[in-house]
């Protein structure tokens, strides 16, 4: 399997835009001991209580910091604000504040202060490649050296995965503190849509795939609900098919720069899959005018409209936000994407979010955050809170901390393949300059109006 570079991946959340991979609105929030408003009103969060918060046996001295993240569920907000408070009781005189952006307005706001005027303490990046230059540029200063002298042991607490992603330039360094673990793309399924039409499992290869949407289609159910208004959806389908053709060798040389690296036959074949797909009826009409940012795609999905969706492990947490029970009922079902000509069942996805410390914030609160980070957000209360709201923790050994519940079985299946599994970061990631163009052209694949061969040579066009 590929390895992974060491930027960290960007996830379908820049919705991508992967997504600010649930942001739909431009409100910004601002998160102490409680929350304002702006999320979605409906929280599922499991909060640890006072007794399973950790003791924080060394306070930093007082002081505020502020944590730039991107806009998510009220769920997660309120575990933020949970483990803030939680911190500020034990450490008087100390404030963890976060504030929550949607995606694109969290990489404008970033660009911006990093180049001119007083940073927060912390952020989250929406653009992995940007925060490599910009710890180059000595804007983001090197995290595990803070985090060690709050805590010399704190990067045993996490998966090796979680950490990988945060390390720059094959150094060793750790640049970023992990906060959620691995989202694996998943393909999810209805169980309910599949038992009305005989199906009794998600198909395991490509050929069980073709059929099923035969059979879907028949039954005038929606085979796949995608989402690409927003066109970045339709990446994870290609990316899927091209490395069950070809493996991970044919992107790695468009990785390297390899002249008509795009026109490997594998890329050809896993386009043409891609585009036979849809010729067939896989996303059924009106795919490119339904939104991924809005739920419009998961709607379908949850509905029963919609058999199938491809999509990060924060999926059922979202949907659970809009309707709980049904998440509660069992009918969400989720496996690894079918194998095809290739044996190797590769995992694409998120190895972990993470929040990258500024240069030119102020001393204390870098300590306060570094001293915040080690305790709370390295505990096995925390990692408990974020298994309730659906999210993986990146926390070592919190497979024992996760609820046996229909949400947790979930998020138990995507914690054993952050542990075991690498996972390729999004095409889009390792190529943040030319991203546009490759959404833009894999949804005109999808939409069937380019093929994969022109597909090729728009793509060819960028390398060098």
């Amino acid at each position: 399997m590929h390895r992974r570079t060491t930027t960290p991946i960007r996830t379908p959340l820049r919705r991508r835009a992967l997504t600010g991979v649930a942001v739909a609105s431009a409100l910004a929030l601002a998160l102490t001991a409680c929350s304002a408003g702006g999320s979605p009103s409906t929280s599922t969060a499991d909060l640890p209580s006072a007794s399973e918060m950790p003791t924080v046996t060394e306070c930093a001295g007082a002081a505020t910091a502020t944590i730039w993240s991107l806009q998510n569920s009220q769920a997660q907000a309120d575990l933020d604000s949970a483990m803030a408070a939680a911190y500020a009781k034990q450490c008087p005189g100390t404030k963890i504040q976060y504030q929550y952006y949607p995606a694109n307005s969290l990489n404008e706001k970033v660009t911006t202060i990093l180049a001119s005027g007083t940073p927060p303490t912390a952020i989250e990046p929406t653009d992995p490649a940007a925060m490599e230059q910009y710890v180059h540029s000595g804007a983001l200063l090197d995290a595990g050296k803070l985090l060690k002298t709050a805590d010399p042991d704190w990067e045993s607490k996490f998966l090796p995965s979680a950490l990988d992603v945060t390390k720059l330039d094959d150094s060793g360094e750790v640049y970023g503190f992990p906060t959620f673990g691995a989202s694996p793309i998943t393909l999810w399924w209805n169980k309910d849509v599949f038992k009305k039409v005989g199906l009794t499992h998600a198909p395991t290869t490509l050929a069980e795939l073709d059929a099923d949407v035969q059979k879907l289609k028949k039954a005038s159910i929606i085979p796949v609900a995608l989402g690409d208004q927003d066109k970045a959806p339709s990446d994870f389908w290609a990316q899927y098919l091209v490395e069950r053709e070809g493996g991970s060798a044919p992107f790695q040389s468009v990785r390297d720069g390899k002249t008509d690296a795009w026109s490997d036959p594998a890329i050809i074949e896993g386009l043409t899959q891609l585009q036979q797909l849809s010729k067939d009826g896989a996303f059924g009409t009106g795919f490119d005018s339904t939104g991924d940012q809005n739920g419009a795609d998961r709607a379908l999905f949850y509905s029963g409209k919609a058999a199938m969706m491809l999509a990060p492990a924060n999926f059922l947490s979202k949907i659970s936000a809009i309707d709980p029970d049904f998440v509660k009922s069992g009918a969400v079902g989720y496996a690894q994407f079918p194998s095809g000509k290739q044996s190797e069942r590769t995992v694409d996805g998120n190895a972990s979010v993470n929040f990258f410390v500024t240069a030119k914030s102020s001393k204390a609160s870098q300590q306060l955050l570094a001293s915040y980070f080690t305790t709370m957000l390295s505990s096995e209360a925390y990692a408990k809170g974020e298994a309730s709201v659906g999210v993986v923790p990146a926390v070592a050994d919190a497979d024992q901390y996760i609820p046996d519940t229909v949400a947790g079985k979930a998020v138990s299946w995507a914690y054993e393949l952050a542990s075991k599994e690498e996972m390729n970061e999004a095409w889009t990631t390792v190529l943040i300059d030319n991203d546009t163009v490759l959404e833009d052209n894999t949804a005109a694949i999808v939409s069937r109006t380019v093929t994969p061969r022109q597909f090729a040579t728009t793509m060819n066009k960028t390398i060098g």
